[in-house]
């Protein structure tokens, strides 16, 4: 399979992606996607008005009824795409997401600790 991106808003260039290029196997999600018919402009919509409003409204119908959404998105959420139609959701709300995930699971820092996972030793000598 041989998928054309736009990776970048603003630019009808394209850079082809082999399923080799995907890191699972021939069956991966990509190839059962939906999506994988349809022009990529649909989902690298240029702007949000007029046609790219109309080109984003038709990508989220295709991503509604897609077998493999799930998996989309969260290879959008993982990899930190920035930008087009991935899941469903667009930057924005790909975004959104990202900052409710963070205020449930907030990241903890990492504990302070010396050589082996010991305790730091006291430099004031006691």
């Amino acid at each position: 399979m041989t998928a054309a991106l736009s990776p970048v808003p603003g630019t009808r260039e394209r850079i082809q992606l082999q399923a080799s290029d995907d890191p699972g196997t021939r069956s991966s999600w990509r190839e059962r996607a939906a999506c994988r018919e349809a022009g990529t402009e649909l989902f690298f919509p240029i702007g949000a008005t007029g046609a790219a409003a109309d080109e984003t409204r038709l990508a989220r119908q295709i991503c509604a009824s897609c077998p493999v959404r799930t998996e989309c998105l969260t290879y959008a959420l993982t990899t930190g795409q920035q930008y087009g139609i991935w899941g469903g959701l667009d930057e924005q709300e790909r975004r959104a997401q990202r900052q409710q995930q963070a205020v449930r699971h907030p990241r903890r820092p990492a504990a302070a600790s010396g050589a082996g996972g010991h305790p730091p030793a006291q430099l004031d000598g006691s």
